[in-house]
């Protein structure tokens, strides 16, 4: 088992955060789509240090839209709750 982790992503965001709202255009296009699809583990981490919560909260509510589940994510989610569903009662009706 390898015992080193890379954290280069993460650090990369943190040190964009500490920085944060003196970023140009491409540091913040960086740091939103990290926030966004980043690694779920480094993206929790940094949430849950006090020092970068806040930013991280005027960050999303500032570009909103890129943390917004999309029309072909909420379809998909609505088809995977309602096609089991339909096709229980289906079998229930047509087999019961």
């Amino acid at each position: 088992m390898q015992d080193t982790i890379d954290t280069t992503a993460r650090d990369r965001a943190a040190d964009l955060l500490a920085r944060h709202p003196h970023l140009n255009a491409a540091e913040t296009a960086e740091i939103v789509q990290f926030l966004a699809k980043g690694p779920i583990i480094d993206r929790g981490m940094l949430r849950g240090d006090p020092a970068y919560a806040a930013t991280i909260d005027a960050i999303q509510s500032d570009h909103a839209r890129h943390f917004r589940a999309s029309l072909p994510q909420i379809v998909g989610v609505i088809a995977l709750m309602t096609v089991p569903i339909a096709l229980m009662l289906w079998v229930a009706i047509r087999y019961g």
